[in-house]
This record gives C-alpha cells, sequence and structure tokens, in this order.
C-alpha cells in the first residue's frame, strides 16, 4: 500500500525496491510506453502472485489497444477475464474490441465471423443498440444466403434470432411471414403479416415505404394465412381490412365472400357478391360464386337462381368449363331429387338438361341409362350405357351406377356382364367394390350377394381383413345367415377376432340366444383387455346394454348412432376417395 501511494502524486516516486508491475505501470503514466511493455512483459514471465500476472494482461492489452492491434489486445483481456480479473473497464474493454473485430470481419465479407464477434461484443455490452443491430444485420444476412440456397430451416433460424435480439422490425417481420408460409406454420405467418404491417414506415420517404395499394395485399396475405390454419374468424376481420385500404379491389371483396362463406356467414357473403355485381355486373367470378351460394342457401334474392347466374356466365364465356360443371352437377342433383320420390320421367328430363352442359360426363350418361332401364326403355339404355363406358372406361363409378342399375332389375347377369368389363379396362379394382355390389343386392337375395362377396374375398389383398368386413358389413344389412358364415371363417382365419367375436355375439341375440351371445362377448372383452383395446371394450359394453334396453330405448339409441354400431372398425363399402393434394408454391421475394 506503501507504492500504492505514489501514484496520488505527480511525478511519481516509487522506491528502488518497488514490484515490477508499479514500474511498469508509471512507466505506461509516464508515457514511455516501450519501457511498459518490457516491464509488463517481465511480470508475466515471472509474477509474484496471481493479481499482477492479471493487472499485467490488461494493461498490455491497453497497450496493444493504443497501437491497434486488436487482436493481441483481445487476447491479454480475454486472459485477464478467464483468471477473474473484475474491472468494469475491462469488460467495456473487450465489448469495444470485439464490436471492432465484427465490423472488420464484416468488411472482408466473413459473415459468420462478423456474427459470432458481434454476439461476443454484445454479451459484454448487453444494452448497447448498435450492436444488437450489428448483430441483427449479421443473422439477415445468413438468412437471406439460406434462402436463396432453399435452405429454409436455416433461414428461419436466423431470421428469428434476427428478431430477438432486434426486437423486430418491417422487414423482418415481412421475411418472417414468408418463411412461416413456406414452412406450412401459417397461424404464426398470419401474426407476422400483422406484425408487418404494424411496423410498415409511415413515412411516404422512407426506403421501406409502401403503398396503400400494398397495405391492402398484405392484409389479404394475412388472411390467407389465417385461412389456412382454419382460423376462419380472424381470416374475416383482416380480409376486412383489405377491403378497407382498397376498396376497389373485387379479388380481395371475392376473397372476403369465400372466407364468409367458410365461415358458416352465408347472408353476409351474399350482400358481399350482390355489392361485387353492382359495381360489376358481368364479374364471371362472383357470378359463379353467387350462383353457388345461392343453390345452398335457396336464398333467391332479386329474381335471380343459381341457373340465371350460370347461364349468365356462359352468355359472357361460352365456354366456360367452372359454369358448365356447375350447370351439370346442378340438374344432376335435381334428377336425384326426382329419383327419390319415384318421378323416374322426370328425372331424365334432369338428366337431359345436365348432358347439354356435359355431354361426354360418364357419370351423367350411366344415370341417364339407369333411369331408362328402370323405365323398361332397354334399347335407350343400351345406347347411354354404352357410350358411357366408352367416355369414361376407367371410372369405377360410371361401373357401379350401371350394375345397380342391371340389379335393380334383376337381370344379374348384365351385371356380371359389366362387371369383367370393368376388370378388363381396369389394373387394380379395391375388394370394397365387390362388397358395395353386395350390399346393394343383399336384401334382395343372399344367392346374388355370395358371387360379389366371394370375389371381394378373392381380390382382397394378402392380410385384409375382409372376411370380418363383408360380416360386419351382413350383420348391420341383418343378412344374419351370411353373417354368421363370414363371421365364423374370420375367426378360422385369424382376421380381428375381437371385432368378430362381438358381432357373432349381436347375431346370436338376433337369433334368440343370449346365452351364446353373452359367451361371444366375453370372448371379445377378454380379447380386447389383451390387447389394451379400450375401443373394442366400450363397444361391447354398449352392446350389452343395447341389448337389454327396453325395445324404445335400443331404437332411439341406434337413430343416435350410439348402438354397437358406432366406429365401425372396418371400412364401410363403397367409400371411394380421391386425395387432390395441389400445392403450388409462390415464388415471393424477400425483402433484402
Amino acid at each position: 500500500m506503501s507504492e500504492a501511494g505514489a501514484f496520488r502524486r505527480r511525478p511519481y516516486a516509487l522506491s528502488p525496491g518497488a514490484p515490477p508491475l508499479w514500474r511498469g505501470l508509471a512507466a505506461l503514466d509516464a508515457g514511455d510506453h516501450e519501457q511498459a511493455l518490457a516491464v509488463l512483459d517481465g511480470v508475466l514471465q515471472a509474477p509474484s502472485n496471481a493479481t499482477e500476472q492479471d493487472m499485467a494482461h490488461y494493461y498490455l492489452g491497453v497497450l496493444s489497444a493504443r497501437d491497434g492491434d486488436w487482436s493481441e489486445a483481445r487476447r491479454h483481456w480475454n486472459a485477464a477475464c478467464a483468471a477473474g480479473l473484475a474491472m468494469s473497464r475491462l469488460v467495456d474493454n473487450l465489448g469495444e474490441v470485439y464490436h471492432r473485430l465484427a465490423e472488420e470481419r464484416l468488411v472482408d465479407g466473413d459473415i459468420n465471423g462478423a456474427l459470432g464477434a458481434a454476439t461476443e461484443a454484445l454479451r459484454h455490452r448487453p444494452g448497447d443498440r448498435r450492436l444488437a443491430e450489428l448483430v441483427s444485420h449479421a443473422h439477415q444476412r445468413l438468412a437471406h444466403e439460406a434462402a436463396s440456397a432453399s435452405q429454409w430451416p436455416v433461414a428461419l433460424e436466423h431470421w428469428e434470432a434476427a428478431d430477438e435480439v432486434e426486437g423486430g422490425s418491417f422487414r423482418l417481420a415481412y421475411n418472417l411471414a414468408l418463411v412461416y408460409e413456406r414452412a406450412g406454420l401459417f397461424l404464426a405467418a398470419g401474426e407476422k403479416w400483422r406484425e408487418a404491417l404494424r411496423r410498415r414506415p409511415r413515412r411516404d420517404d422512407h426506403p421501406d415505404a409502401i403503398s396503400d395499394e400494398q397495405v391492402a395485399q398484405l392484409w389479404r396475405r394475412a388472411a390467407e394465412a389465417y385461412s389456412h390454419a382454419g382460423e376462419y374468424d380472424e381470416a374475416v376481420h383482416v380480409y376486412r381490412q383489405a377491403v378497407k385500404w382498397n376498396p376497389d379491389n373485387v379479388e380481395t371483396r371475392l376473397a372476403l365472400a369465400e372466407a364468409l362463406l367458410t365461415n358458416g356467414q352465408v347472408q353476409a357473403a351474399e350482400n358481399e357478391l350482390y355489392r361485387i355485381l353492382k359495381r360489376d355486373p358481368d364479374n364471371v367470378p362472383a357470378l359463379l360464386r353467387q350462383g353457388e351460394v345461392l343453390a345452398v342457401s335457396g336464398g333467391w334474392w332479386y329474381g335471380r337462381t343459381p341457373v340465371t347466374c350460370w347461364k349468365r356466365v356462359l352468355e359472357l364465356e361460352p365456354d366456360n368449363p367452372t359454369a358448365r360443371q356447375l350447370l351439370a352437377d346442378f340438374y344432376q342433383d335435381q334428377a336425384e331429387f326426382q329419383l327419390s320420390w319415384g318421378h323416374d320421367v322426370r328425372a331424365v328430363e334432369m338428366y337431359q338438361l345436365a348432358l347439354e352442359y356435359q355431354p361426354r360426363s360418364g357419370p351423367i350418361l350411366a344415370a341417364l341409362g339407369g333411369c331408362y332401364l328402370r323405365m323398361a326403355d332397354e334399347a335407350s339404355a343400351r345406347l347411354y350405357i354404352e357410350e358411357a363406358l366408352a367416355n369414361a372406361p376407367a371410372d369405377l363409378g360410371v361401373y357401379d351406377e350401371i350394375i345397380h342399375a342391371w340389379l335393380d332389375v334383376e337381370r344379374p347377369d348384365r351385371a356380371w356382364d359389366v362387371m369383367e368389363k370393368a376388370e378388363a379396362a381396369i389394373d387394380v379394382i379395391p375388394y370394397e367394390f365387390y362388397v358395395t355390389q353386395a350390399h346393394h343386392c343383399i336384401h334382395t337375395s343372399s344367392d346374388l350377394a355370395r358371387p360379389w362377396l366371394e370375389r371381394a374375398v378373392e381380390k382382397a389383398p394378402p392380410g385384409e381383413p375382409v372376411l370380418a368386413m363383408i360380416g360386419e358389413m351382413a350383420v348391420s344389412a341383418r343378412a344374419l345367415e351370411i353373417a354368421q358364415e363370414y363371421l365364423e371363417r374370420a375367426v378360422a382365419a385369424g382376421q380381428a377376432a375381437g371385432q368378430v367375436y362381438l358381432m357373432l355375439g349381436i347375431v346370436a341375440v338376433w337369433r334368440g340366444d343370449r346365452g351364446a351371445a353373452d359367451g361371444h362377448w366375453n370372448e371379445a372383452q377378454r380379447i380386447a383387455r389383451q390387447e389394451h383395446d379400450a375401443e373394442l371394450i366400450e363397444r361391447v359394453q354398449m352392446a350389452r346394454l343395447f341389448f337389454s334396453a327396453p325395445p324404445g330405448l335400443g331404437s332411439l339409441l341406434m337413430r343416435l348412432g350410439s348402438g354397437p354400431f358406432g366406429g365401425p372398425p372396418f371400412p364401410g363399402p363403397g367409400s371411394f376417395y380421391d386425395d387432390d393434394d395441389d400445392d403450388d408454391a409462390d415464388d415471393d421475394f424477400l425483402w433484402d
């Protein structure tokens, strides 16, 4: 402490026996940097204690910084910091040296190196706004590089890091919204589009300023993201904002109408479409959608019907495929309605109208042929049936319609002729298709159903529980003889034993043997517990309750869908569908 007192006086007068550290500090204060460097280096070579060594590192760092050797300064200050020297100036100096290093590396194009240095600088100066912007800038540069190489997960990681450090900006929110869309994170994308809109520059001379039309586009983009996320209330609200910013944009108003329909706000959608058509009476997309809305809602206001709207579209665009398809579908629906009331002649008229708009439609031609067949006009029927098969040789729905028609007029031989044509034209026919035909004729005759069922067994892929599925179908149709036969065959084949015993119990009850039923259900429960099948246990319990309830209650449960057939484990007959997944990626630009 006696030597420390010397530093309160100038010029310093150190005693001859002063420690080397003090002599080095005195030389530094006197401006003799060469002497200070030599003495402090000597201290590092032979320190008398750890504190002297730490202080020597610190002041050697100061000397290096004064000479512009930031790499050497960083080395000394890091050594002092690692040794535990606690000085506010040391922390501040490390922040400064890493800041300078980050800027140098950024100029040299070493973005990763700049990010590492800037991040280290920010650790020493956590409140420094300039450093936060530098870290964010580096992350954004790396994000753009990754996005340009289609490395979207890497881009997302860097943009999220930039957003967290900088606290958000218009550009960051914009780019994050884009990359969230790419990743399928639509709710997050919607939120980021809204954040971008909140953070957009308000001054026209700002480099990031956007026009009112662009604001409307971003509101629409946010609404589309919410729609993809299933947040339809939010989508409607945001579409309204887009309309507010650009009320003359018809596409945005149409998108709002779509969102309203999706959200179940049919009347509001009709009102929006009316506003569009009031401005532009011949707007084709609005006319198409208005016709669809009217067909669903029945709100045929202002003398317009769905047909009127779609025919107007054809006046404007005679070959519009959507209008033609909508008209054909509408008349098909009308024909099926007439058929449900037994009005075959009227149904034929509707199908003929549908055919005017889709003259080569296999389903319409097949349905028309079926109508003539049921009306005993076999000559006309054959013409339409042949034309249907010629136009749609690979459409299973067309074969299904024709086969049903022949079965309805008790001509199973003709039905099988059609089936053979289908097997010749289509490489793979699902075994469920044959079960569908059996189900169609099972109430008429078990003998008619059996050939179809056996063909289903023959066509089923290995491992498919086809026998069990047929048995359950027969149970639901109350075809007890067939049900018993195929369920027993399923047990022998080891197909879905738990479900099969459940169905065998139901068959036994309907045959008046409650004891046998309980035995089957006990076996089903045993298998369910063994396989930890909670759903099967619940179905068995429901079956016991259902068949123990008074007849009135049992009928009520059946009508409510709470009977033992709720939630069938097998696909129902005729459940054919296509999954049309159209992912058209937009080629969006990134805000650089």
